[in-house]
C-alpha cells in the first residue's frame, strides 16, 4: 500500500470516528473515556474538553469534507464560555485546540475574542515570584505541573496576535 493510499483510509477512518464520535454527544458532552464497552462522556469544562474540537479540526484539513467542517464548528461552540474560567490553567489548551484551530483554519475572527480573554485569564494566573502560572488555585502556595507548558502556545500566539508583550514574557 502506498503512503498516499495510507493517508487517504486513515483520513476516512477519522472522518468516520469523529461523525460517530458527534452523534453521541449532547451540547453539553465531550467525549471522556470507553469504560466496559460504555461510552462515558465529560463535562465541557474537563481538562480534555477541547481535545475533541481539534481533533475534529485536523480531521477537517486531512478531508476537507464540510460536515466535518460543520461538526468542528459546532464543537468548538460549545467552548465558549471556558474563556471566563479561573478555576485552574487548562484554558490555553482548552481553547487554543478548539478556537485557536478554528481561527488559525477558517479565519473566523469571532475566535478572537474568546482567545484574548483566555490569554487574559491565563495571565491573571501568573506568579511573578515563582515564573510561572499556578495550576489551581491556591492562597498559600503556587503549584505547577508540566501541563501548563501546554498553555505557552496561547501565550505566544496571543501576544503576538493583540501586540501584548507581557504575555510573550510570561511565556518565557
Amino acid at each position: 500500500e502506498s503512503i498516499e493510499a495510507l493517508a487517504d483510509r486513515v483520513a476516512d477512518v477519522a472522518l468516520e470516528q469523529c461523525i460517530l464520535m458527534d452523534e453521541r454527544l449532547t451540547e453539553s458532552t465531550m467525549p471522556r473515556s470507553i469504560k466496559d464497552g460504555e461510552f462515558w462522556p465529560s463535562r465541557l469544562g474537563w481538562w480534555c474538553s477541547g481535545f475533541y474540537p481539534g481533533t475534529c479540526w485536523y480531521t477537517y484539513l486531512l478531508t476537507g469534507d464540510e460536515r466535518m467542517k460543520d461538526i468542528a464548528t459546532r464543537q468548538t461552540s460549545k467552548l465558549r464560555d471556558l474563556s471566563q474560567v479561573y478555576e485552574n490553567h487548562d484554558i490555553g489548551f482548552q481553547t487554543m485546540c478548539s478556537f485557536g484551530m478554528q481561527y488559525k483554519i477558517t479565519g473566523d475572527e469571532s475566535c478572537l475574542p474568546v482567545l484574548e480573554e483566555a490569554a487574559g485569564i491565563l495571565a491573571s494566573r501568573f506568579n511573578e515570584t515563582v515564573g510561572a502560572t499556578s495550576s489551581w488555585n491556591r492562597d498559600t502556595v503556587c503549584l505547577v505541573i508540566i501541563d501548563n507548558m501546554m498553555n505557552l502556545e496561547l501565550f505566544t500566539w496571543a501576544a503576538k496576535k493583540f501586540g501584548r508583550q507581557e504575555w510573550m514574557d510570561m511565556a518565557i
